[in-house]
């Protein structure tokens, strides 16, 4: 007769499907009055990996700035307490690794006019809504790299 003892087999995690993504857990302030933009957004965020603070105006974006550190904010440029043009240098003085706070402007306006305040207040990147979020994880992903 064969011997009917089990062996216990032990648990294995599944291996990854795939390297780890450089977003994982870098922490992104989304800045933005529109609700279905803000969703859309947090939602393509978190699944890159980034974890998302949300704020629907300036004085939010500063009030989560002053209790977090974030690694990148992506703000747009129409708020309806200050332009985000106006908010990203009160942003980068509560930075207090480098003051450089990387930073993306997103408009539903890609005038030129708006373009060169974006570029003149310091904003790394621009997009105009909507955004492709291929584009923008990779933005994203560049410049966590580079502040890294």
């Amino acid at each position: 007769m064969a011997d009917e003892t089990t062996q216990p087999v032990p648990m294995q995690s599944p291996a990854p499907s795939g390297p780890v993504s450089p977003l994982t857990g870098a922490r992104v302030l989304v800045v933005d009055d529109d609700p279905d933009a803000r969703t859309a957004l947090t939602g393509v965020l978190k699944s890159a990996g980034l974890s998302v603070v949300v704020a629907a105006s300036a004085r939010e974006a500063l009030a989560a700035q002053k209790v977090a550190t974030f690694d990148l904010a992506i703000i747009d440029v129409i708020l309806p307490d200050v332009r985000g043009d106006e908010l990203l240098p009160q942003l980068r003085t509560f930075d207090r690794s480098t003051g450089k706070l990387p930073a993306i402007a997103v408009t539903g306006y890609g005038s030129s006019q708006n373009q060169e305040r974006v570029r003149q207040a310091g904003f790394d990147a621009y997009f105009v809504k909507p955004a492709d979020f291929g584009r923008l994880l990779a933005t994203i992903s560049r410049l966590l790299g580079s502040s890294t």
